[in-house]
């Protein structure tokens, strides 16, 4: 919208005033950038600090988390399908359907990703092999166990993501932003301890990822549950299922979730090619890829 030359005033409501500035979306775009590349950097910081384990630590932590990645982005494309519903309704000013959206929305994440975890942890090495093909006994060894206890974070990392976009339908990122710098420091501060204290190598790394995603999605569950929030959940509510609900947050996350993945199966497929070259060509493709990964997020942040 114009102000009839050629300076740009933002969103207006019918009455021709400014409802959203540059600076309300810098507000949001900032912390996202933070937040963005703090929630990347859970798997990036596994893969350096289990370096000291050996080559075929590296390789198979990095090869599991272009997996993770795949299914982190699956998670985070139906959240915002859903606080777009639960954004859309607070426009309205229908707060009590914002807060029906939401409870739906954890609810429709938190079933998903339970049955996506119980299909990893059932087909472990089996989707292993067809993703990434055959690789050597040592990394398929360390792969197979950072795989088995990370798969058990994805519903905590679910939810962490559903909170998160929620808090910025309601145009807070910072509650996510400070969340997420939480999960860093206890993702490694527990890989201090269990790697190196401990000497758990791998299965080290994986637990302190598990731990860390618990305790930032417990945390923002506390948050979202605060009634002084436009959107906030509380009660046995929250397990009612209203199908109709759910299906159009689907209708706005599944698409929006193949489009973001399609890249990433891309990766998969690559790192499967380098794979085959063995242990130090999936160490080397995976340093670079943690690196190449950064430049990025802007535009992540920014499309969210």
């Amino acid at each position: 919208v114009y102000d009839g030359h050629t300076n740009c005033k933002g969103d207006v409501d019918l009455m021709g005033k400014a409802m959203f500035s540059k600076r309300d979306l810098w507000k949001l775009i900032v912390p996202l950038v933070i937040e963005q590349a703090l929630a990347v950097s859970v798997g990036m910081i596994d893969t350096i600090m289990v370096a000291n384990v050996g080559e075929a630590a590296v390789s198979g932590v990095s090869l599991v988390e272009t997996v993770n990645i795949l299914l982190i982005n699956l998670f985070t494309a139906l959240a915002t399908g859903g606080s777009i519903v639960a954004a859309q309704y607070l426009g309205m000013r229908d707060i009590e359907k914002g807060r029906h959206a939401a409870r739906q929305l954890v609810i429709s994440v938190s079933f998903l990703s339970v049955g996506v975890t119980a299909l990893c942890l059932l087909l472990n090495k089996p989707l292993l092999t067809a993703l990434l093909g055959q690789i050597e006994p040592a990394v398929m060894q360390s792969a197979q166990t950072y795989f088995y206890i990370t798969a058990l974070s994805y519903p905590f990392i679910a939810v962490f993501n559903a909170a998160a976009a929620l808090f910025r339908g309601m145009g807070n990122t910072k509650v996510a932003l400070l969340n997420a710098l939480v999960m860093n420091l206890v993702n490694i501060a527990g890989n201090s301890i269990l790697i190196f204290a401990l000497d758990m190598g791998v299965l080290g790394a994986a637990l302190a990822t598990l731990f860390s995603r618990i305790v930032a999605a417990a945390s923002m569950l506390v948050m979202l549950r605060n009634p002084k929030h436009e959107i906030h959940i509380h009660g046995l509510r929250l397990w009612r299922l209203d199908f109709s609900m759910i299906r159009r947050i689907l209708r706005l996350g599944i698409p929006n979730g193949l489009e973001n993945s399609i890249f990433q199966f891309g990766r998969i497929i690559v790192t499967g090619m380098v794979a085959i070259h063995g242990t130090t060509a999936i160490a080397a493709h995976a340093v670079a890829g943690s690196l190449t990964g950064i430049e990025v997020i802007p535009g992540q942040a920014i499309g969210l």
